[in-house]
């Protein structure tokens, strides 16, 4: 784990017993928050809310040479306030740079970048983008862009082959009700070829996520008090 990873670099006084301690997330998982919905999806400006604050959390832990290879939508937790958003597993963060005998074989094709599941060795922030496009894409369309009903052995492979091809007019179809710089702002991001994906530094300033340059991005900033209400709110109308 790269919590061990960590303790074990830190200048201790006492190596004969490591604890962690880690905060407690009380609240609601997004997982299921969604299913309060009808559709099963957050309108784009309450999505864009808890998006900014994932990204302001996944470039904090890559500015401290830790990637997260993958965020899953079970690892995303609501705070009782509905105010925050957090991360509360990162069972697949490594320290930069990764060590050799690093798998990523227990990576779940759903989430993970296809560079990662082609096996590449190259950790670059662009491994986080696609992480953050499909979690995107499952906040505000209600289900994951890639996935198959399928459970064999060739499972794996037969999404390998779906992530290659990219968004394909069944998502575009899926995404019809998105304003447009939100479709494009994931074209950007759930692209498979890493080199033309956006990069991670570009996130912040795209045009969806400072909503047309209304809103400054600025790293740890909780939603207003008002989420709460807007939640609710959106609830109803949906």
């Amino acid at each position: 784990m790269v919590e061990r990873r960590l303790n074990k670099s830190l200048p201790y006084c006492h190596l004969d017993i490591q604890s962690l301690v880690t905060e407690y997330v009380g609240g609601f998982s997004v997982e299921r928050t969604l299913k309060l919905f009808p559709r099963k999806r957050l309108p784009e400006v309450i999505a864009r809310t808890y998006f900014r604050q994932l990204i302001s959390a996944v470039i904090t832990l890559y500015d401290h040479d830790i990637l997260i290879r993958e965020i899953k939508i079970e690892s995303l937790q609501l705070t009782p306030d509905m105010r925050h958003i957090k991360i509360v597993d990162f069972s697949s963060a490594v320290l930069l740079p990764p060590p050799s005998d690093l798998s990523n074989k227990e990576l779940t094709p759903e989430y993970s970048a296809p560079e990662l599941l082609e096996g590449c060795e190259n950790f670059r922030a662009e491994i986080c983008v696609w992480n953050l496009g499909i979690i995107l894409y499952y906040l505000i369309v209600g289900t994951l862009p890639f996935q198959s009903p399928y459970f064999d052995h060739n499972r794996r492979k037969r999404i390998m082959r779906f992530t290659a091809r990219g968004l394909t007019y069944k998502h575009a179809q899926a995404m019809q009700h998105l304003t447009q710089t939100c479709k494009v702002f994931l074209r950007q991001t759930i692209e498979p070829k890493a080199i033309l994906r956006i990069p991670l530094w570009e996130v912040p300033q795209n045009e969806w996520v400072t909503h047309q340059g209304k809103l400054v991005f600025q790293p740890f900033r909780p939603c207003g008090m008002h989420i709460k209400s807007e939640f609710e709110t959106a609830c109803v109308s949906l």
